[in-house]
């Protein structure tokens, strides 16, 4: 089978960095989209050659089904029960879908020798000091964070070639049905409204274009292992909101800080990575500063 003609599975496809990572792969050949609902698809960009599968990843069967159905050369995992809040409320199936649907999808793949991408998070960290690499040990803070870990184990045990890729918290334009967090603060500031974000939780944030890019290169050049997709500056999320301000010419006077203490579940303070592996393999200057990739952003939606 050439390159061109390989089908890959994208679960989450739905999902802010589900959508351009869909589009990324379209690039290459056609795609499946994966995702709860259809009608998360009935809006925004697609890939020319698409096909819109409903799946729970909490149902074993289900996945078997569509796997066996579609046979993807690869698969990117990015489909998840990703609300802390829910995850908190609901373990059980927090488990089921981050656990057990990352091991039905890595088992499946790792038989029949297809390539198998999983999205982790930053979240896996405890954030007590910040600058994490791929060797560090996991020590999560939530019931999201833990099944997070675990899926990241499950999917290295089943598949030896699989990718474990933990990424920061993205941004960028708004593809689909779900808003990014940038598009968020945009939007709001638009209408004049005030928001309030925290001074004390710090992370990396990394643009979902650089994102989506670097899973399509990371699979075709065949790497192996955990690696981090991180943007190269450590901002609060505030600081991070001042960023979009600027970078749209907003009102920053209208973003309020807040402290983070006291938060349910408990968040990190500092859970930025360090993305020395994925620069190594895809250059230095790769990944864009917030204040590039905002800038970028700002540029092409007044293009539109």
């Amino acid at each position: 089978m050439d390159a061109g003609s390989e089908r890959t599975l994208v679960t989450g496809a739905s999902g802010f960095i589900g959508r351009h990572v869909a589009l990324e792969m379209g690039a290459r050949g056609p795609v499946v989209g994966a995702a709860l609902a259809h009608p998360d698809f009935s809006t925004g960009a697609l890939p020319p050659r698409f096909e819109a599968a409903r799946l729970d990843l909490a149902d074993p069967a289900a996945i078997e089904t569509l796997l066996d159905k579609t046979r993807p050369s690869r698969i990117v995992h990015l489909g998840a029960m990703s609300s802390q809040v829910e995850c908190e409320r609901d373990p059980a199936r927090a488990e089921a879908v981050n656990v057990g649907g990352t091991a039905a999808l890595a088992t499946w793949a790792g038989r029949r020798g297809a390539g198998f991408f999983f999205f982790s998070t930053d979240l896996v960290f405890d954030g007590r000091r910040g600058g994490y690499r791929e060797e560090d040990a996991p020590h999560p803070l939530s019931v999201y964070g833990r099944t997070k870990a675990r899926a990241e184990e499950a999917a290295r045990r089943a598949h030896p070639g699989a990718v474990v890729a933990r990424v920061a918290l993205a941004y960028g334009p708004t593809l689909g049905a779900r808003e990014s967090h940038s598009d968020w603060i945009v939007r709001t500031l638009r209408k004049g409204e005030s928001i309030t974000l925290f001074t004390d939780e710090t992370r990396a944030p990394v643009a979902a274009l650089d994102v989506a890019r670097a899973v399509g290169l990371l699979l075709e050049r065949g790497f192996a292992g955990t690696i981090h997709l991180a943007g190269p500056s450590a901002l609060s999320r505030h600081a991070f909101g001042l960023e979009v301000a600027r970078a749209y010419g907003l009102d920053a006077g209208l973003i309020r800080p807040a402290s983070r203490v006291g938060q349910v579940p408990e968040r990190q303070r500092d859970g930025s990575l360090v993305s020395s592996r994925a620069t190594q393999l895809l250059g230095a200057s790769f990944f864009r500063t917030p204040d590039d990739g905002l800038r970028q952003a700002a540029l092409a939606a007044r293009k539109s």
